[in-house]
């Protein structure tokens, strides 16, 4: 028996799944904007096997896979939708998608300067120590 084929989903192909129908609206909307800000990567799988679409948006598995307007703040959310929507110039929407992620915290906890190892005493950039020597 031949296992079926990967099928990873993104902003740019998720129209395609069948199951993109099934959404409302105002969700397809949501994850079309949002996903500018927070990328997602899905697969057929997932869709046919752990989403109870029956209880969209509130089955966890859809909330953990899928953007939600909630996981911006309304301000910012009417902006990137407006810029989305009305397919304004690609420099705008990346100004924006900038600053909103700047604004999200992107490098919490001092991760950008705590627990960074060194070498000669120079720092060693995107390596992170995660557990204690």
């Amino acid at each position: 028996m031949d296992s079926p084929k990967f099928k990873p989903y993104i902003r740019q192909t998720i129209a395609h799944a069948r199951q993109w129908e099934w959404l409302p609206p105002d969700l397809q909307e949501a994850v079309q904007v949002v996903s500018h800000v927070l990328p997602f990567r899905t697969n057929q799988y997932v869709l046919d096997h752990l989403i109870d679409w029956n209880n969209i948006p509130d089955d966890p598995i859809y909330r953990l896979t899928f953007p939600h307007r909630d996981m911006l703040a309304p301000d910012d959310y009417a902006r990137l939708r407006e810029l989305v929507l009305g397919r304004a110039d690609q420099a705008a929407l990346v100004d924006l998608v900038r600053r909103i992620r700047m604004r999200m915290n992107p490098h919490p906890a001092g991760q950008m300067t705590h627990n960074v190892p060194r070498v000669n005493d120079a720092p060693l950039k995107g390596l992170q120590h995660k557990y204690e020597r």
